[in-house]
């Protein structure tokens, strides 16, 4: 029937733990200290819950309270594999891992943040997409990158104060970027707002014809 079926251990008049069946053909272990807490739950099934009653996923644990367990659908995470796909989900509601927030391929170890079938490595999606490596510094550098949904352009920024952009190749600046927009190819401390090499070697800026021709232009002048 649906009765509560359960063996109790008693230390005093108000501490007392309990395990057996609770009504729904679920095993469960609680305790009772100014009020029932059901601890430990086992369904039918053989999907397993702790602190958590509503279980979807094989194994289902909600955070704890500062008074205990939290209630249904607050502070809880669920993860596994669900029903007909063979990718490892983590979520937060209680859907049976439909929407899950972050899925892990088993064929390709591709991450997906927001999609269900990210195809490269690290694939986020979202309304606004937007990924931050910071260091810890007090300083707090930062590199974002990031896409704005309303004008669709792709943005890299590095918006800290008098924080610089660098593009490298084997291990030598390439293009810098400074804080007040000044562009360096070939320098690192460019003067203007665009300059070209470092004064150390001979810089030429190449314009090529679709005839296969071309003009040079030199620190000294242009030579066609």
């Amino acid at each position: 029937g649906n009765s509560w079926n359960y063996i109790k251990f008693k230390d005093d008049a108000t501490d007392e733990w309990s395990l057996g069946t609770d009504g729904s053909s679920s095993f469960y272990i609680g305790n009772y200290i100014g009020g029932f807490d059901q601890h430990l739950t086992i369904l039918p099934s053989g999907n397993v819950g702790i602190g958590e009653t509503s279980i979807d996923a094989r194994l289902h644990i909600s955070a704890l309270a500062s008074n205990g367990i939290s209630s249904p659908g607050a502070s809880k995470w669920a993860f596994g594999i669900p029903a007909s796909q063979t990718y490892f989900a983590l979520d937060d509601t209680n859907d049976n891992l439909s929407t899950p927030k972050l899925v892990v391929l088993k064929t390709t170890g591709n991450v997906g943040i927001g999609t269900t079938s990210p195809a490269k490595q690290l694939q986020l999606r979202g309304s606004a997409p937007f990924i931050r490596l910071e260091e810890d510094s007090a300083s707090n550098k930062r590199l974002d990158l990031w896409v704005d949904p309303s004008s669709a352009i792709a943005y890299v920024g590095a918006n800290q104060s008098a924080q610089q952009l660098s593009f490298q190749t084997s291990n030598t600046d390439r293009i810098r970027i400074l804080n007040n927009g000044n562009v360096g190819i070939g320098t690192t401390s460019p003067g203007k707002t665009l300059q070209v090499g470092d004064g150390t070697v001979d810089s030429v800026i190449r314009t090529a014809y679709s005839d296969g021709s071309y003009t040079d232009i030199h620190g000294y002048g242009l030579y066609m």
